[in-house]
């Protein structure tokens, strides 16, 4: 693909990627072995649905029908959806309702053949080690923009295709995380580092080190929400494997721990158990150390030491 023959990789961009990897790594061994992504709440039950429904695609081949499928589920929206463009478009970023710029895209001519020589190097891209996965993602990404093969919806698009593509790369936690929220957080960056990769391929010397850091960057941001969600599970996953405290009481750590403050009836509805059963362990976590008791009566609500 174009310019990748002379890539350099600088240890900064690797450490980004090393971070995203080790979140990854991590992700995949809750999933895998335990039940502690289902403690995760709305955040798993979105994710698991997302995942539900891209992942029948996860063996296939990328075709351009997949992703004229997708462009109408997901980024298209009425006239034309799941439709390659018949003019001329640009592609335009704002931020807060503010217009940031355009940049040209490729015309609708072209767009079939390009879009077809991208998404087989893509999937034999990923099936090699020539590569680092996410560096796969990130030139795909930047060059489906560039492309913009439909009038509209190509940005929201791209965000459902990074996680197919991340997906097939074994990064399961891709689904889990709103790549939306972490795009819109950079879209200065996003399209100063688009625009500046554009230029590069038009003056003849592409360069894609400014691109590859933003998408990292992006990656980062969309995998801030879940570290910090992942922060107190893993307390909970550590006291599970090397204490022998009962599972309720993990469970009512955990419920106090979402709530920051907790009453008897949020611990009954949280954790499902019995109400002398919880009183019991409560008196426990107290005793312990772990959990301290406030009010008296009716009042009565814990809150984590």
């Amino acid at each position: 693909m174009i310019g990748l023959q002379s890539l350099h990789i600088k240890p900064a961009l690797l450490r980004k990627y090393g971070a995203i990897d080790s979140l990854n790594g991590y992700w995949n061994g809750l999933d895998d072995y335990t039940t502690g992504l289902n403690l995760l709440g709305d955040v798993a039950s979105h994710g698991h649905r997302l995942k539900a429904m891209l992942g029948p695609l996860q063996n296939k081949a990328l075709t351009i029908d997949i992703i004229c499928g997708l462009h109408k589920a997901f980024g298209g929206a009425g006239e034309g959806a799941g439709q390659l463009k018949t003019q001329d478009n640009t592609l335009t970023f704002t931020h807060d309702g503010v217009q940031l710029g355009a940049l040209d895209t490729a015309a609708p001519a072209d767009v079939q053949p390009l879009l077809s020589k991208l998404l087989t190097w893509a999937d034999e891209a990923l099936l090699s080690d020539d590569y680092h996965p996410l560096l796969i993602i990130a030139v795909f990404s930047a060059i489906f923009l560039q492309i913009a093969p439909f009038a509209s919806g190509n940005q929201r698009l791209v965000r459902f295709l990074m996680m197919l593509l991340m997906l097939k790369a074994g990064y399961r936690y891709a689904p889990f995380a709103s790549l939306e929220d972490a795009f819109d957080a950079h879209a200065a960056h996003v399209y100063e580092a688009l625009q500046a990769q554009q230029q590069s391929i038009e003056d003849g010397a592409p360069d894609w080190q400014a691109w590859l850091t933003c998408f990292a960057d992006v990656l980062l941001a969309q995998i801030a929400p879940l570290k910090a969600q992942l922060q107190g599970q893993e307390t909970s996953e550590q006291i599970l494997a090397t204490t022998d405290m009962p599972e309720l009481s993990i469970k009512l750590l955990d419920v106090i721990r979402t709530h920051k403050r907790a009453t008897m009836k949020e611990l009954i509805a949280g954790t499902q158990g019995r109400r002398s059963t919880i009183k019991l362990r409560m008196q426990e976590l107290v005793h312990d150390g772990l959990v301290k008791r406030h009010g008296a009566g009716r009042g009565v609500w814990y809150s984590l030491v």
